[in-house]
């Protein structure tokens, strides 16, 4: 750790901001120069130069980090505020010590093989752990979502609530479980979301579900990333998915929220091999490559 240059660090993330900034912003000024329109050319260009210079103003200030590591041992003892969510599931939390504000985390396997299913064991854990939790759901309809939901919280067959069948000992198991929503447990919404949506749907909404009820939502799932779209549209899938994650990402940030998000990937994607297992890992606008925790 002593012999890590910091510098080098910040000034190869800076050197990937310039480089995503020229990147999207010419493309911008090209598509304008396409269509004769020169004063829009000038007036992005000149955008492209503003940011790209305070990028080198921030690069110019970078602080030679490796004068404070001998404090680094002292500074780990200290405890975090944040408060950390756990998933219920005992050996994932001792692994990882429970979520994070700020964490994007993601739950990635090939289709049919239940990433919802685990997803909403982790949404049914921490909401009885009184985290709130807010869900959007792109594929399983909302009404199968809750009860999905109330079937991991009350141990009642799934089946019992999809063909109505509850007996009354089931009945009053759910009845016990609403009391406990309303008065114990921490919150928990399903919104019906459209398969298409954006990263900046998602972010406009949790604003305005939050504002409207008041309640400030602890854990953020998307379920599942994949049927989304990017906020800018890319030629290749792979990019376009890539900045999906790094926007929910932002989102979990800048909201100090903790946001999981279920991915589909492909047969070669969980392949055991070690190329496949590269590629995956290397892939710079793979959606697993973006997130703290997958």
């Amino acid at each position: 750790l002593a012999d890590l240059s910091a510098e080098l660090i910040c000034d190869m993330l800076i050197s990937h901001k310039k480089e995503k900034e020229l990147e999207f912003g010419l493309s911008k000024v090209i598509n304008a120069m396409n269509k004769k329109d020169i004063r829009e050319s000038e007036a992005l260009l000149g955008s492209v130069y503003a940011k790209i210079s305070k990028l080198r103003e921030e690069q110019s200030l970078i602080v030679h980090m490796n004068d404070n590591l001998d404090n680094l041992s002292q500074e780990l003892q200290i405890p975090r505020s944040e408060r950390k969510v756990f998933t219920g599931y005992k050996e994932m939390d001792e692994v990882i010590g429970g979520f994070r504000p700020g964490w994007l985390g993601v739950v990635a396997a090939r289709p049919k093989t239940g990433k919802t299913r685990t997803l909403i064991n982790f949404v049914a854990n921490m909401v009885q752990a009184k985290s709130n939790v807010l869900v959007f759901t792109l594929e399983v309809p909302k009404e199968d979502y809750i009860n999905l939901f109330f079937s991991c919280i009350t141990g009642v067959p799934y089946n019992r609530f999809e063909d109505r069948k509850l007996s009354k000992k089931n009945i009053e198991s759910v009845t016990a479980a609403v009391d406990k929503l309303k008065n114990e447990y921490g919150k928990f919404t399903v919104v019906d979301t459209l398969r298409g949506v954006n990263p900046d749907y998602i972010k406009n909404k949790i604003e305005d579900i939050e504002e409207k009820t008041g309640i400030n939502y602890d854990v953020i799932v998307v379920d599942h990333a994949t049927m989304m779209r990017p906020n800018k549209n890319f030629e290749a899938d792979w990019r376009g998915q890539g900045t999906i994650a790094e926007d929910l990402r932002e989102i979990a940030r800048t909201k100090g929220k903790l946001m999981l998000a279920a991915v589909q990937i492909s047969k070669e994607g969980t392949s055991k091999s070690h190329k496949a297992k590269k590629r995956l890992e290397s892939d710079p606008g793979n959606t697993l490559a973006r997130s703290d925790i997958w």
